[in-house]
């Protein structure tokens, strides 16, 4: 968790992701709820996703569109853009997961023109099991 932590609180990282990876039952699931609760406290957590082994399939269509609702709740200047893209087109969660990607994720930061937006958490849990 102090790796991470570091990462996080470090303005010039070299990267923008962090990988916390691990054999299964190692405890990274653990360590990355506590991360989502100690930021989440401080409203840096923007969204969060935890896979659960037994629903994989199910889960993994749901994946953007529910960073998105959460990216929409969490960051005001990107929440009018994630709505138009979603009432032009409904069946943009029925897509495949690429398109679901730049459609959700991508293109409302780009439409929104916002460049001076703090740090935001994004999680997602595992991807890798």
């Amino acid at each position: 968790m102090e790796r991470v932590r570091k990462w996080i609180e470090d303005p010039g990282a070299s990267s923008s992701l962090v990988w916390c990876g691990g054999p299964p039952g190692a405890g990274q699931s653990v360590t990355v709820q506590q991360i989502v609760d100690v930021y989440r406290a401080s409203n840096r957590v923007a969204a969060s996703f935890f896979f659960h082994k037994d629903e994989r399939i199910e889960q993994g269509q749901a994946l953007f569109a529910t960073i998105a609702y959460q990216l929409a709740n969490n960051i005001a200047p990107i929440r009018a853009p994630i709505n138009r893209i979603v009432s032009a087109n409904p069946s943009v969660l029925d897509e495949p997961l690429d398109a679901q990607f730049q459609s959700l994720i991508v293109q409302p930061f780009h439409n929104a023109g916002v460049l001076d937006l703090p740090s935001f958490i994004v999680v997602i849990d595992g991807l890798d099991e």
